[in-house]
């Protein structure tokens, strides 16, 4: 994506505190996001998948890997 252009937030990299801090801390990227892209096997993730749900509700941008 970096190749592409994109400003790449990745919650992956985020230091946090237990899971429930990485996910508050990746939902505050996901605010700030233009864009989400999900990963193939996003739908086993429970995080990706309420973040999908939330990035739809926000209209940001899906993608998908292929």
């Amino acid at each position: 994506m970096r190749r592409k252009g994109y400003n790449v937030l990745n919650p992956a990299n985020i230091n946090a505190k237990g899971n429930g801090d990485a996910f508050i801390r990746a939902l505050n990227l996901l605010f700030k996001a233009d864009a989400i892209y999900l990963l193939k096997d996003w739908a086993s993730s429970n995080g990706a998948f309420i973040e999908r749900h939330i990035a739809i509700y926000l209209n940001k941008e899906v993608l998908y890997e292929d």
